[in-house]
């Protein structure tokens, strides 16, 4: 017998609605994707579609989120790609979202990027690349090359 899990904050939609804060670290797979469910910190986060967030206290124990501040941030502060209403650049403070942390997604890249190559954090901005990189900063690798600094295919293994 099979289930169909529903959730009740659609992936890809946002709310401030206080219900979501006992659900806030729960995690769902949809499409060969985990998510788990994060809040946003005090502050509204901006950062363009498809960008990293991390968490907050560069700890997972509390799923609050925060823009990333640098490049090759430490694999278990990374929060993951948040998934954000289409056109949405900005995570609005005290806000509930469903983050990517696994699986096959669309990410920003700061450069091109090589086939299979592991992929840190670039900047404050939140894309990827392949130049800072250590075996503590791999988040994710390009199954495919990726151009220049544009978005791809990228799979995340936060989880």
């Amino acid at each position: 017998m099979a289930y169909d899990v529903i959730q009740a904050l659609p992936i890809g939609q946002t709310s401030t609605n206080a219900v979501f804060a006992r659900s806030v670290g729960t995690l769902i797979v949809s499409n060969g994707v985990t998510y788990r469910l994060m809040v946003s910190d005090t502050a509204a986060i901006t950062l363009a579609a498809n960008n990293f967030c991390k968490f907050k206290t560069d700890s997972a124990a509390t799923y609050v989120v925060d823009a990333v501040t640098g490049a090759a941030a430490i694999r278990g502060t990374v929060a993951g790609i948040p998934q954000l209403p289409s056109g949405v650049t900005t995570w609005a403070l005290s806000t509930y979202a469903w983050v990517a942390r696994a699986g096959r997604v669309t990410g920003t890249t700061a450069g091109a990027v090589a086939v299979g190559v592991g992929l840190a954090t670039h900047s404050t901005a939140g894309a990827v690349d392949d130049t800072t990189v250590t075996y503590d900063t791999v988040i994710a690798r390009a199954p495919t090359a990726i151009g220049s600094a544009t978005t791809g295919v990228l799979d995340l293994d936060l989880e």
